[in-house]
Order: structure tokens, then sequence, then C-alpha cells
């Protein structure tokens, strides 16, 4: 069983390695020893994180570096990290079982709870939809991991990207990606998933940042469009249904969590308005990739 300690420092111990774009950093690994738990990393400075720039209104502010640049230069450097081949050596180091345990406690296990104390009438629905899609990327992620043929290619992902793990450095308009201790194999678009889920709540509960639904279209074109440029491995048409109800379970799980555990503040909606908002994406996920309501989601 790995620490978050080890996993961080293998996986900076890897990523030094990636050809990154200019405008991203990452941490350079100095030291690490995994029997006495000690790591030493490169600072990248004293810098605001993401989620105090989006929050305190001030990214847009910048002329070099504003939103629309920050969003671009993300989502290339998540394009990047996504599209990497990961050799087997990587694979086995980073084969963080207990992360999957802590993510069931945490962000799993209690949805159907969560959605039945607020009165959700399918709580028990979605709560079993987000419990067997978990379930469903973890064996597809064993195949591979286990040295079996995948029915589905994995990325390396960061595990727990939020807007506060990405720092911004606007006097040299360059992006740091910190916070690697949850990295892992996962199916495509989860780090996503996850992150647009921040950026999805956020639009909708403080509609001050009215630049904000603009910032998730770049960041989500500049993704997609560097992915395909890189010719990343899961952008087969085969797999883009399975993938993609995969990632919106997840979007729709994460929100729901977030939604019932940040103080919105008395200007934003109602908690039960932004958790059935994830609700409405568990819902359109269906129980199949037949019933994944593509129409209905393309209009987001």
């Amino acid at each position: 069983m790995f620490t978050a300690l080890v996993i961080e420092a293998r996986a900076l111990q890897y990523l030094c390695k990636v050809e990154f774009p200019p405008d991203i950093s990452v941490p350079q690994l100095i030291f690490h020893d995994d029997v006495k738990y000690v790591l030493i990393m490169e600072d990248l400075g004293v810098l605001p994180t993401l989620d105090n720039a989006i929050l305190q209104n001030k990214i847009q502010h910048n002329a070099h570096f504003g939103s629309q640049e920050v969003a671009t230069a993300l989502g290339r450097g998540l394009g990047v990290l996504h599209a990497l081949q990961v050799d087997q050596d990587t694979k086995d180091a980073l084969r963080n079982l207990n992360s999957d345990d802590v993510v069931f406690e945490l962000a799993v296990k209690g949805v159907e709870d969560k959605l039945a104390s607020l009165g959700v009438g399918d709580s028990a629905v979605l709560g079993n939809r987000v419990a067997t899609a978990f379930e469903d990327s973890k064996q597809l992620i064993d195949e591979q991991e286990g040295h079996r043929p995948a029915k589905v290619p994995v990325v390396l992902s960061m595990g727990d990207l939020w807007p506060a793990s990405v720092l911004v450095d606007g006097e040299n308009h360059r992006l740091g990606l910190i916070d690697w201790e949850f990295a892992h194999l996962s199916l495509p678009l989860s780090d996503i998933a996850q992150f647009s889920a921040y950026l999805n709540l956020y639009s909708l509960a403080y509609t001050s940042i009215d630049w904000l639904s603009g910032f998730i279209l770049t960041f989500m074109n500049s993704y997609i469009s560097h992915s395909r440029q890189l010719e990343a491995a899961w952008l087969s048409p085969t797999l883009s249904h399975s993938l993609l109800r995969h990632a919106v379970i997840l979007h729709g799980r994460e929100m729901v969590n977030i939604a019932m555990e940040r103080d919105w503040g008395t200007d934003s909606p109602s908690r039960s308005e932004l958790v059935n908002a994830g609700c409405r994406y568990l819902r359109l996920a269906g129980d199949s990739e037949g019933e994944l309501q593509v129409d209905e989601l393309s209009k987001d």
C-alpha cells in the first residue's frame, strides 16, 4: 500500500521527462526516500491558485495572460498529459489501490444518502448508477494494470484535479500543476470531468463572474484540439460513447459532492438547486451507452 507521498514522488519522477508546453510547469523532484517517507520538490513560488483567481474575479484583468489565455494553456497542458504513452514500469509504480478505497468512501458511497436527504425522488437509481460506473471503471483499469489486454486506453491522471491544483503566474504567463499525490491511471476524461464540475458549479453559483462560461468553452476546445493534434489513443470513435458516459457520471457525481460540501453564500442558488444540476448529468447518462442522451449533452 503506497502513501500519498510515495505516489507524488513517483509521479514527479516520471513527469520530469515529459516535455510540457512552455506555459506549463510541474514541480521538479529534488529528493525522495520511499522508506523514510521523505519528499523534497521544487517550490513554484507564492502564486495565486486558479480557484482564488476565479472566485476573486481577477483573472480577466491581465491583458496578456487573462482568462482565455489561461484556459487555452491549461487545456493544452492536460492534453499533453493525457496523450502520454505510459510504460508498464510507470503503470506498476503508480498502481495506487489505496486511492480507490479513499475515492469510494469519500465520493461514491454516500451519494445516494446525500440525494435522499434533499428529497431527490430517484436517489436510489442515481446512487446505484454512480456506484456501478465506479466499479466498471476500476475493472477496466485493473485489466491494463494487470498486464491483460485492455478494452479501452487509460491515461495518467492527476486524480484530484480542481482549480486549487493550478497556480497562476500572471507575470511570467505560466501555470503550475501541483498536488500529484493521487496520480494514477484512469479512464480518459476523468480529470476533465472532475475539474469542470467545479467550473460548472461556479458558473451557476456566482453569476457575477460573467466570463466563466467563455473560459469553460475555451478550455474544452483547447483540450480536444490539442488531444487531436497529438493523436491521443483515447479519441477512437469506437470508444467515444463509452468514455463519454463514464465522464458524464463522474462529472455529475462530483457536482453533487461539491455542492453538498461547500458553503455557497446567501446570494447563490440553494444547495438543492446545485445538487439537482449534478443530478441532471447523472440522469442524462442513462443505464447504458445506448441510453446516453448525447444530443441533450451537446447543448451544454
